[in-house]
């Protein structure tokens, strides 16, 4: 599920990545023509002067237009790179099982020797499946009291930083 979050996240992001390259190509190409009309594009000499004003200040207004869509664009772009990895890491992170989760996982010597003999020398996938032989004490889930066992072994096994240093110790 997580996965799917995340291929989720990436691609609203490259979507705005997309649109923002597409806007500043043809933003740049806007200014380059700007540019070329400033350098280049000159108006008769009997023009009037209010005229060629004129033309100075709107050629100005969308030289400073077009190059705030260049700065606002590659803007955009950075921001939506930014906001994916914020999502990615502190949002959407994959799941980490908890030690109940781990517990559940866990068997001890104890349950293999609750099993029948002919389950325990079993070739894997060529006589069935491992549910038929199990007794049915190896598939309950942990008691609350061998919850309390195990969270006081992991208790113990935590070190001053709050981080387990090694696995819980088995229950005898």
């Amino acid at each position: 599920q997580a996965s799917l979050w995340r291929e989720d996240v990436r691609d609203y992001v490259s979507l705005t990545e997309r649109k923002m390259a597409i806007y500043l190509l043809v933003n740049v190409l806007l200014l380059s023509f700007n540019i070329n009309l400033w350098t280049e594009g000159r108006l008769p000499e009997t023009t009037p002067d209010w005229l060629t004003m004129g033309m100075q200040i709107a050629i100005a207004v969308s030289f400073l237009f077009l190059l705030l869509t260049v700065w606002l664009a590659m803007h955009a772009a950075v921001s939506a790179q930014a906001y994916q990895t914020r999502i990615l890491t502190q949002l959407v992170r994959l799941p980490v099982p908890s030690w109940h989760e781990l517990e559940s996982c866990r068997t001890y010597g104890s349950q293999f020797e609750q099993i029948e003999p002919r389950q325990m020398f079993r070739v894997p996938f060529l006589l069935g499946k491992k549910q038929e032989g199990v007794a049915q004490d190896s598939a309950m889930p942990l008691s609350p009291s061998e919850l309390e066992r195990g969270l006081g072994d992991l208790s113990l096994a935590v070190g001053s930083s709050g981080i387990p240093e090694g696995p819980p110790a088995q229950p005898s």
